[in-house]
């Protein structure tokens, strides 16, 4: 079973969470000849191959080859944030670290670096800095820095159409660093983005490794100049194709692993075994290790698998106080006080990761930590780090199923076994919102919910097709040239948006004429589900960026003329420009952190929840 696991070492600013997977057998085994070392590619590529790199680990595991994935610095789970200075020197150390906790955890004979992109370019800097890697695959890695950092501006100019009609500075939002670059919603720093474009591969002693993999990314063929640097260095260098780049960095409900190119990897892993060649020895100084994670203003972090079975969710749990947790006891003690209160959780923005759209989860959960509520920031199955199917989402409605609602709920059960809640608010963004709207209807449990541009909050195919319709002009605008860049338009793509604009012209005036007829009759559905919030006093807030569908279908429909209906009901708006979905600009999302935590003030105000917890306790 895949293991989380902190590492920290003097020469990192913070922690790092990784994931280590085991060899199969390993317990009974002698020591494997290979440990693989996943390095993953920047911002938004990370988040969408997360998944398909989690299922990576997974095979070489099971093929006797233990392995570990980690989130750098500043970025995922582990701490510090993007605007940490010397960022890119922290990036590389952070390499090395996670190949001597792999060397030292598993006793392999050798360390093989599989770096995508940026993680490619960081694991051979490693390598020639003098980490324990001995033989390095790089996919879709340029000889310079200075590529990838002119294909993340490149990316970062194929942004919001109307970013620029939004005025930033009057509404209050801090300015970019200079020269930073905004790529996809992540955030890299100036000095960052410098220090990345001034590595030159074809510049170091890169002598010590051994052999390297180098493969192609979608028709873009491997760079020559790395090619030549390092055969010139006495390298064993194999040269392939590496289709499936672009289904792994997919949107991430429906990336999947690459499997032709872990095949390709695999044929390579068993050739280098043949050979017989051993490292350098396992002599390495292993980094520091703990199962927590303790944040500098205050509170501790802990990943936990919320459940036995092999679809089980699973969270960091942020709480406050300066003491880390100790995995010992059955239930969550507050040395004392009162085990109620509010628990926020923080569910998955569709098919991403728990870190939240572009990391904003990690940041409030830390920041509210240190303001004394606990909050859980929580995988679904199928998601990020759950168990379930390596990529069973896929299309648009798949997500809005009950599979996921009775997850939120089995999840909330596991943490009330904890010790955590009674009370719980949960947020969602998205199809997430959806998940939690209906986990509320059947939980009372569910004090309060924060729900981001929902899609859809009552299950439909109509409404859910005719969402997808009326997102045409942004997939437009956004989507399709995003993916044109890399080579994902696809005839499938164009029949769903085509059947979905048929859907719209066909089904949606009998739909709405539906609404009409139940409204005269007493009251629609949704009219229905707002009230049974409203009688068992669950406060529900609904935050619109501009253009959202569902906003507009409130206000078409007549719920917003009667809101007085539902006192404990509220509709507001997320400042920033249209065409922000999932939040996905840098600069609206302190705008977006401000809204949320001033509806955080109201849910503890609402109860008055007692003093904060000082240590805590989880099984």
């Amino acid at each position: 079973m895949a293991r989380p696991v902190y590492l920290d070492d003097p020469s990192l600013g913070g922690p790092l969470l990784a994931t280590l997977h085991p060899a199969a057998g390993a317990a009974d085994a002698a020591a494997p000849a290979t440990g693989v070392l996943l390095c993953a590619p920047f911002g938004y590529d990370a988040m969408c191959a997360h998944r398909g790199l989690r299922t990576w680990a997974g095979e070489l595991a099971a093929d006797g080859r233990p392995a570990l994935r980690f989130d750098l610095p500043g970025t995922g789970d582990s701490a510090g944030g993007p605007r940490d200075p010397e960022q890119a020197r922290a990036w590389t150390t952070a390499v090395g670290v996670a190949a001597r906790h792999l060397r030292a955890a598993t006793g392999c004979r050798r360390v093989v670096a599989v770096g995508l992109g940026l993680g490619g370019l960081l694991a051979a800097q490693a390598a020639a800095d003098g980490a324990p890697i001995d033989d390095l695959v790089l996919w879709g890695t340029p000889a310079r820095g200075r590529a990838l950092v002119r294909e993340l501006r490149a990316f970062s100019r194929l942004g919001i159409s109307d970013l620029d009609a939004f005025d930033f500075d009057a509404a209050g939002a801090p300015p970019l660093p200079d020269g930073a670059i905004e790529s996809g919603g992540f955030l890299m720093s100036g000095e960052t983005a410098a220090a990345v474009g001034a590595v030159d591969l074809t510049a170091l002693d890169l002598t010590r490794i051994g052999r390297a993999l180098l493969l192609g990314r979608d028709g873009v063929s491997v760079d020559a100049r790395l090619v030549t640097a390092l055969e010139a260095a006495g390298v064993a260098v194999t040269v392939e194709d590496g289709p499936g780049w672009s289904e792994l960095t997919d949107e991430p409900h429906q990336a999947v692993a690459p499997a032709a190119t872990i095949a390709v990897v695999a044929r390579w892993l068993e050739e280098g075994e043949r050979e017989a060649h051993a490292g350098p020895g396992n002599d390495v100084a292993a980094p520091a290790t703990s199962d927590t994670l303790t944040l500098p203003g205050g509170g501790t972090e802990t990943p936990v698998v919320l459940g036995d079975g092999p679809s089980a969710p699973v969270a960091i749990i942020t709480t406050p106080g300066s003491d880390p947790f100790r995995c010992t006891g059955a239930r969550v003690q507050r040395n004392g006080s009162d085990p109620g209160g509010l628990c926020v959780v923080l569910l998955n923005v569709g098919g991403e990761r728990r870190v939240g759209p572009n990391r904003m989860w990690v940041e409030a959960a830390r920041r509210w930590a240190a303001r004394g509520v606990v909050t859980v920031r929580l995988d679904l199955p199928g998601i990020g780090d759950a168990g379930g199917p390596p990529s069973p989402w896929g299309a648009f409605l798949s997500l809005y199923c009950d599979e996921l609602v009775d997850a939120t709920g089995a999840a909330l059960d596991a943490l009330a076994a904890r010790g955590l809640g009674p009370r719980f608010a949960l947020v969602g963004l998205c199809s997430s919102g959806y998940w939690g709207f209906q986990q509320a209807l059947r939980d009372d449990r569910v004090s309060a919910l924060m729900l981001i541009n929902p899609r859809m909050l009552l299950y439909d195919d109509t409404l859910g097709q005719a969402a997808e319709a009326r997102h045409v002009r942004r997939v437009v605008s956004l989507d399709v040239w995003r993916q044109i860049l890399r080579g994902r338009l696809t005839v499938a793509r164009v029949r769903r948006l085509a059947a979905a604009l048929l859907v719209m012209v066909r089904r949606v005036p009998a739909m709405l004429a539906a609404r009409l007829r139940a409204r005269r009759a007493g009251g629609d559905a949704l009219d229905l589900a707002f009230d049974r919030l409203r009688d068992q006093d669950t406060t529900l807030g609904l935050w619109f960026t501009p253009d959202e569908p569902v906003l507009a279908d409130l206000e078409r429909t007549g719920h917003l003329d009667r809101l007085d209906r539902w006192p404990t009901m509220t509709v507001g708006h997320v400042p920033g420009p249209p065409d922000t979905h999932t939040l996905q600009v840098v600069r609206m999302q302190p705008l977006a952190h401000d809204v949320l935590d001033a509806w955080l003030d109201r849910q503890r105000a609402r109860h008055a929840e007692p003093a904060a917890p000082s240590a805590a306790e989880i099984a």
